[in-house]
């Protein structure tokens, strides 16, 4: 469901060290969450997850993959990313 995919995402980014924001959109609790790593040289990377319907669960799960990574990779020190800013975008459309 997309209440379980965001609270995933969500997870995920806390535990990679990421700045998590959220913006409601839609009344009832319906989000669009930003998860943002600052980079250390120019440049932006930008990953957005559902936009469209139905690929905003594989688009989830493409960033969630992508942030226990990062965690991993990381041990939650995002600083310890080399290159550009990295922001995700889960659920532009919820």
């Amino acid at each position: 469901s997309y209440w379980e995919a965001r609270a995933k995402f969500r997870l995920l980014a806390k535990l990679a060290g990421a700045e998590l924001t959220s913006k409601e959109v839609v009344a009832g609790d319906f989000t669009t969450d930003f998860a943002v790593f600052r980079g250390s040289s120019d440049g932006l990377v930008v990953h957005s997850s559902g936009v469209h319907g139905v690929e905003g669960y594989a688009g989830s799960g493409i960033q969630c993959a992508a942030l226990h990574e990062i965690a991993s990779a990381t041990k939650g020190k995002p600083e310890l990313l080399k290159g550009p800013t990295i922001v995700f975008i889960h659920a532009v459309n919820p």
